[in-house]
């Protein structure tokens, strides 16, 4: 009966270190990686910005933290015609809001926009210079 309780205990301890060491190897596999992505971000330069009709300003991305890996930005505006993005560079068409977004395939971030009308001169004509901002 002593050596059925000794035996008993001996491979409940074996299997506790069994699953102990099974559980260290799926934490330092899974957990590292996942975790890793899940502190990662994508900083937009600006979360909102006013600009006229005809006026351009250039939103810039930041990864965080700074990966070795390549990341592909994808703009999108969500009404082209109220302003236009391209490599994010943003440009006024007409007055009006909307919204700009950078996309990866892990994080997407957006910056309001709000395009104000162009100032006239007496003529009517726009006296607005295209003007390229960056911050």
């Amino acid at each position: 009966m002593v050596f059925a309780r000794r035996l008993q205990s001996g491979v409940k301890q074996i299997f506790s270190w069994i699953a102990a060491i099974g559980f260290i190897f799926l934490c330092s596999c899974g957990a590292t990686d996942s975790g890793a992505e899940e502190n990662s971000r994508l900083i937009l330069s600006r979360s909102e910005i006013e600009i006229q009709e005809g006026e351009s300003f250039r939103l810039t991305t930041t990864f965080k933290p700074v990966s070795e890996r390549v990341k592909v930005v994808v703009w999108r505006s969500a009404d082209s015609a109220i302003a236009t993005v391209e490599d994010g560079l943003v440009t006024g068409i007409q007055a009006g809001e909307t919204f700009i977004t950078a996309q990866t395939n892990e994080k997407t971030v957006s910056c309001k926009v709000v395009v104000k009308s162009a100032k006239k001169d007496e003529k009517g004509n726009a006296s607005g210079k295209s003007v390229v901002q960056s911050i």
